[in-house]
């Protein structure tokens, strides 16, 4: 096999940005880990340029006893096990096909700096100040604490919003339509979050709450986003050697299908 792949990577690269699951099998008890340790070590070489799929390994052991006489698997939970897997290589390759999309062309008009204000920029309080929040609330006269909130669908205080938003499982963050970092809900505090946030980032461009190397991503997530070419973008994110974490980007349009912010989670 080794042989074969090497043969096929020399001219064709058929593997090159192919998303991979390894599946194996093996008649005794280690169901094919070593040979697939080392089958993931071929396909990821130079040359070969395969992307195999982390972690998520399928073995199976004692194979000769393991079918029925209709060929299929006898045991459910491993069933199950293997169905669950074959989910997420799903998931897997639309996120591998996502990032070999072509880059919009005109992604750099976006002005991350938030310097075109919006009909809902709180104007006269500096974005960078530490205490946005305080003083944005402040100019604005901001409902608070027990103050009622008219929504579409219901009545809520303040302080029933805030516990419903920092009781979802996600962390969700909210950017108007001038991309200023307006809003993150509060279910953990920054050492314990996938993506760190802190109070005082409230009210900054989302070029000061993003590194600089990811700043131009960002603006091509923006451009998809708010020229309709699509109404999610998800990204992935290593955050370990064993941890990869999905990014989801929402629009957020108004009744009549108008910009008005995006939200991550």
């Amino acid at each position: 096999m080794k042989n074969v792949i090497e043969w096929m990577s020399n001219n064709l690269h058929p593997f090159t940005g192919k998303p991979v699951w390894i599946v194996g099998a093996s008649y005794y008890t280690q169901g094919s880990s070593r040979a697939q340790l080392h089958l993931k070590q071929i396909l990821e070489s130079p040359g070969v340029n395969a992307i195999v799929m982390p972690g998520n390994e399928f073995l199976l052991s004692n194979a000769k006893s393991a079918f029925d006489e209709n060929g299929d698997l006898k045991d459910a939970r491993t069933v199950g096990f293997l169905e669950s897997v074959l989910k997420k290589f799903l998931t897997f390759m639309k996120v591998i096909d996502m990032m070999d999309a072509p880059d919009p062309k005109n992604a750099h008009e976006e002005d991350m700096e938030a310097k075109h204000p919006v009909n809902t920029t709180v104007e006269g309080v500096d974005p960078n100040d530490p205490e946005w929040v305080e003083k944005a609330a402040e100019k604005t006269h901001a409902a608070s604490g027990g103050d009622y909130v008219k929504l579409d669908r219901g009545l809520l205080t303040v302080d029933q919003l805030n516990w419903f938003l920092n009781s979802m499982a996600g962390e969700l963050t909210f950017a108007d339509d001038n991309n200023q970092f307006i809003y993150y809900n509060h279910n953990a505090d920054a050492p314990q979050m996938l993506a760190a946030r802190t109070p005082d980032q409230a009210g900054s461009s989302l070029a000061g709450v993003h590194p600089g190397r990811v700043v131009e991503h960002v603006k091509q997530v923006i451009y998809a986003l708010r020229t309709g070419q699509t109404d999610v973008v998800s990204m992935p994110a290593q955050q370990g050697p064993n941890q990869h974490v999905m990014h989801y980007y929402r629009a957020m349009r108004d009744e009549t299908a108008v910009t008005v912010g995006l939200t991550n989670w």
